[in-house]
C-alpha cells in the first residue's frame, strides 16, 4: 500500500511540475506577449500608431529628388518616451499566428525606438543610405505548438526602448512596445 501510495504520489508530482513548466498559448492571434519563466505571460504596451512621413535631411537633395521618395524617413510615432512593461535582456515572447501554416520568419519585425521630443519613434524607412535595418533585432523561432511560437531576440541592449512591428504594408499597425532592465551604455547614440 505505502509503494503504490509512494508511486502515484511521484506521478502526481511530476505530471503537476511538467504542467507548471508548459508555457501558456495567448488568447489573442498576432499579439506578442512576454512569457515569464514560470510559464504565465505578460502584457506589452500596446498602441495603434500611423506611419508618418518627415522630410529628409538635405534640403538641396530633397528639392531635386525629381520625385524619388528617396529623401525622407517613415516612421512609427509612438506616445510617450518610455514604456512602463520592463523585461529582461534574456525575454522570451510567445505569439499565436493566424494559422498554422503561417510561417513565423517575417511576421514581426522588432526594432529599437529611438526617443525623439518625448516620443518613440521605430525607422520604416531612412534617406540617403541611412539604414534602418541598423536598429532591427534578429529573431529565432521555436515551435511550441502548431500555429504558436516562442520568439527569442538574439541580443536585447540594457535600458533600451523597443518595438514589435507587424510586417505589412498597412499604414495604420498595433504595435507592441516595452523597455529592457538595466540603463543604457552611455557612449550609446541615438542615430537618425
Amino acid at each position: 500500500m505505502k509503494k503504490t501510495f509512494l508511486i502515484l504520489s511521484t506521478i502526481a508530482l511530476s505530471a503537476g511540475f511538467i504542467s507548471a513548466q508548459t508555457s501558456q498559448v495567448p488568447e489573442f492571434k498576432n499579439t506578442p506577449m512576454l512569457l515569464k519563466s514560470d510559464g504565465s505571460l505578460g502584457k506589452l504596451e500596446k498602441q495603434t500608431a500611423a506611419i508618418k512621413d518627415k522630410g529628409g535631411s538635405n534640403g538641396f537633395a530633397n528639392a531635386y529628388s525629381f520625385g524619388k521618395t528617396s529623401g525622407s524617413i517613415q516612421y512609427i510615432n509612438c506616445i510617450g518616451a518610455s514604456s512602463d512593461v520592463t523585461v529582461p535582456t534574456t525575454a522570451t515572447f510567445i505569439v499565436k499566428l493566424n494559422d498554422a501554416e503561417t510561417d513565423p520568419d517575417g511576421t514581426f519585425i522588432l526594432t529599437e525606438a529611438v526617443v525623439v521630443k518625448n516620443n518613440r519613434e521605430v525607422y520604416i524607412r531612412k534617406d540617403y543610405g541611412r539604414n534602418v535595418q541598423e536598429k532591427q533585432i534578429t529573431l529565432k523561432y521555436e515551435k511550441v505548438e502548431p500555429g504558436v511560437y516562442k520568439i527569442m531576440p538574439d541580443h536585447l541592449n540594457p535600458g533600451t526602448e523597443y518595438c514589435f512591428v507587424p510586417n505589412t504594408p498597412d499604414a495604420s499597425k498595433v504595435v507592441n512596445l516595452f523597455k529592457t532592465e538595466g540603463t543604457a551604455s552611455k557612449g550609446k547614440k541615438n542615430k537618425k
